[in-house]
């Protein structure tokens, strides 16, 4: 039983981008906090005065204790007392201080600052990072107000773009390994703090509107701002809705790469591609996997306090093999082996290099084989597995370099995606060449079998017309018949007249409507060296040699087919060997006529236009004629280089059919 990936869902609300990228922007960017806040009257006046002077003490205390942290700063160690320090970590906690000053009053654009600088102090005091925790307070406070005042979802989006980006830049600031830093206990103060703020503004709204039932209805003048509240509310929920369908087909889809799919039911459709021999094949993934894992040993050969290192080396050869048999497992694979580093060794990554060759081996083969959206998925997932460990691990800060890392992974996944698409492409561009080639061969082939048959209906047609004209004209001609004879010759003519008719209507089905009888009559055996004259007036070299006595054992409808066959072969020896001699004979043996077209091997290859030009239409033509006639065709290069034709026909009229299987 196989797994194929989830398809996408006609009746789920469809993710349109310009919408999802509206309310990202309004969340992220531009929107308001009136314009996105659910309205609330205000708090009351004993409230806001109980509130505040708790709120700056609060403030005052963190912005104390930060000076109080960052007072060593002032100077480095070591220097002399007169050169103090500019005060720039103080002036940073003050604006901290602001910033979060800011946000009992408006919380979304007070995150948006906050979060901006953020990102600059950890660049800026990567040094003492472990000293910035009153930074990390006041952005708490930030979060918590936001999750107080807006929706869930607001809160959720904030937090995990806040965070998100908080934890994406400390590896890339780090200079080097930082073997103490409490990151999961900021993370988890984080959500602590956004489910808090959560819980107690959703208490908050529920006693506001028991409070007040009718305070959002009261005001005309807010019209206006609730009928854009209304509109945005429209517009995320139609988003929310078609994003959930979307993390729901995402999920499925995560589920399939992640655990149950399989190689060959998450791959393309097609023909399968050509491998090497396995006698190729074998001792190159061989000496790959060997050459991965002896690398991974030699580099950790100065480290025994552990052997993980020696795990993960064999551990990755073992992958490198797999990744050549099944790339979705070594992918996976792949990605235990990675988090297993980051936990294992972060100190020692930058000796790793073996294993991530492998990881990027891996990438290249999957996303050589699989969907767009298979690529995107797994390239999104090593990418991400990559920089939350690197961020998780604080060790590994300024050990490896990060950005180096993933932009590896994505020009491998491009250029292997890329590659496969385009053999993709090439391989179903040649198929539908093939089965445009087979239609257009088997449509010559049917036009050639209608062609064949009207031109027996004017042979068969002809000897029907003399047959009733002998009828008509017997009893005059013969006048001693009895009444029996002149009534016996009369049906037969009665008879030969209705079959015209017959093979009129037959003709008709054959003939195409813009198709124009011939009114010349059927060559025959007797035209061959007309043809053969005409052949040699254009340049050729023709020869032909016909038995004795055989134009008088020859019926018309075989005949016929004798001379198209020369016909044709003479063609088709004129387009690739124009200037090789060639030879026909006609020769008799008991109850057959053998007809051979034999020309020499030319002088010099024909032009690679005139190969391409040929289909072998002319060949089915002969072939169609022939099995017309019970007989057998031959046709190939002699053993000199040159081609022959060789037709074998009963002399006997066998074609009583148009249909050669009948």
């Amino acid at each position: 039983m196989t797994t194929e990936a989830p398809t996408r869902s006609t009746d789920a609300p469809r993710l349109r981008p310009g919408a999802l990228i509206r309310v990202a922007a309004l969340v992220l960017l531009t929107g308001s906090d009136r314009t996105l806040a659910t309205p609330r009257p205000p708090a009351s006046r004993p409230l806001r005065w109980t509130l505040s002077p708790l709120v700056a003490a609060l403030l005052l205390a963190n912005l104390a204790l930060g000076v109080a942290r960052l007072d060593p700063l002032e100077r480095p160690s070591g220097a002399a007392p007169a050169a103090p320090l500019p005060p720039v970590p103080q002036l940073a906690l003050l604006i901290a201080a602001g910033i979060c000053a800011f946000a009992f009053f408006r919380p979304l654009i007070a995150w948006r600052l906050a979060t901006a600088t953020m990102v600059g102090w950890v660049f800026l005091f990567h040094e003492v990072l472990g000293d910035l925790l009153p930074f990390w307070s006041n952005y708490l406070t930030v979060l918590f107000l936001v999750a107080l005042r807006h929706e869930k979802w607001i809160a959720a989006v904030t937090a995990t773009c806040g965070l998100g980006l908080l934890l994406s830049v400390l590896p890339l600031a780090m200079d080097e390994a930082v073997s103490a830093f409490p990151i999961a206990e900021l993370l988890l103060s984080g959500v602590i703090v956004v489910l808090l703020g959560g819980t107690l503004g959703r208490i908050r709204a529920v006693a506001l509107r028991r409070r007040h039932p009718d305070s959002g209805d009261e005001d005309p003048a807010a019209d206006a701002e609730r009928v854009r509240r209304e509109e945005v509310a429209g517009l995320v929920a139609e988003t929310g809705r078609a994003v959930r369908a979307a993390a729901r087909e995402a999920g499925a889809l995560l589920l399939v790469v992640m655990v149950t799919g399989t190689d060959t039911a998450l791959a393309r459709r097609g023909p399968a591609p050509r491998r090497w021999p396995r006698q190729v094949r074998v001792p190159l993934i061989a000496a790959y996997a060997l050459t991965v894992t002896i690398a991974g040993v030699d580099n950790f050969a100065d480290l025994h306090d552990t052997i993980w290192p020696e795990i993960l080396a064999f551990a990755g050869g073992g992958i490198a093999v797999l990744a050549f048999l099944l790339p979705m497992v070594a992918w996976r694979a792949g990605i235990l082996a990675i988090v297993t580093a980051f936990v294992t060794v972060p100190a020692d990554l930058g000796r790793m290099l073996p294993m991530w060759v492998v990881v990027l081996t891996v990438l290249f083969l999957v996303a050589y084989r699989h969907t767009a959206r298979i690529v995107l998925v797994i390239l999104v997932m090593t990418c991400a597995v990559v920089w939350i460990s690197a961020a998780l691990a604080e060790r590994s800060w300024g050990v490896i370099n990060l950005g180096g890392v993933l932009v590896s992974a994505v020009v491998v996944t491009l250029l292997a995606y890329s590659l496969g698409s385009a053999h993709r492409a090439r391989r179903d561009l040649a198929a539908e060449e093939r089965r445009t080639s087979e239609a257009q061969a088997e449509q010559v082939r049917l036009s050639e079998r209608n062609r064949i048959a009207r031109e027996m209906h004017d042979v068969v047609a002809h000897h029907m017309s003399m047959i009733a004209v002998r009828s008509e004209t017997a009893p005059y001609r013969l006048p001693d018949l009895s009444e029996s004879g002149r009534q016996e010759i009369a049906e037969i003519g009665e008879a030969a007249r209705a079959a015209m008719s017959d093979m009129q209507r037959l003709l008709g089905v054959l003939r195409d409507s813009d198709h124009q009888p011939s009114r010349a009559p059927q060559p025959g055996l007797g035209d061959l060296a007309a043809l053969v004259a005409t052949s040699g007036d254009s340049g050729m070299s023709v020869t032909m040699s016909v038995q004795e006595g055989l134009d008088r054992m020859v019926g018309e409808t075989l005949g016929l087919t004798v001379y198209r066959i020369v016909q044709e072969a003479l063609t088709n020896a004129g387009r690739y060997a124009p200037d090789a001699p060639i030879r026909i004979d006609l020769t008799r043996r008991e109850a057959r006529l053998i007809v051979t077209v034999r020309n020499e091997p030319p002088t010099e290859p024909p032009p690679a236009a005139v190969r391409r030009s040929g289909g072998g239409h002319g060949l089915t033509g002969m072939r169609e004629r022939v099995d017309l006639h019970r007989g057998t065709l031959t046709a190939g290069p002699t053993a000199a280089g040159g081609f022959e034709i060789r037709a074998v026909l009963p002399l006997t009229d066998a074609a009583t059919s148009d249909d050669p299987e009948e």
